[in-house]
């Protein structure tokens, strides 16, 4: 299976000093190098042994995910943010009333 098909999460370490590389799809894959490229490189190796290490012990191998799934799952994930801060905000707002209408009844008050 080739490798240049994966999706890569590519990050500065400042404790490393080194560009780390991941490949999302198959958990633990990741690698590191002084350059981009480098980093690349290495983690194209540690998948080629991942992949093949997951064949000898009769593991699936993911498939790489194209942009649809890419673009499904970030709307997904999206969707469960937002639907989240909408929970929260509600929950907020059922107190937010009752503050407001106490202080609009004591400002009315005097």
């Amino acid at each position: 299976m080739k490798t240049d098909r994966y999706s890569i999460n590519l990050i500065w370490s400042s404790e490393d000093q080194a560009y780390l590389a991941q490949i999302s799809e198959l958990p633990g894959c990741i690698a590191d190098g002084p350059t981009v490229e480098e980093a690349i490189r290495n983690l194209d190796i540690v998948a080629q042994e991942w992949i093949q290490t997951a064949k000898e012990l009769g593991r699936p191998i993911p498939e790489p995910i194209d942009l649809e799934r890419y673009d499904q799952r970030a709307k997904e994930a999206r969707e469960a943010l937002v639907a989240k801060l909408l929970e929260e905000t509600e929950k907020a707002e059922l107190h937010a009333p009752r503050r407001f209408s106490l202080a609009a009844s004591e400002t009315a008050a005097r």
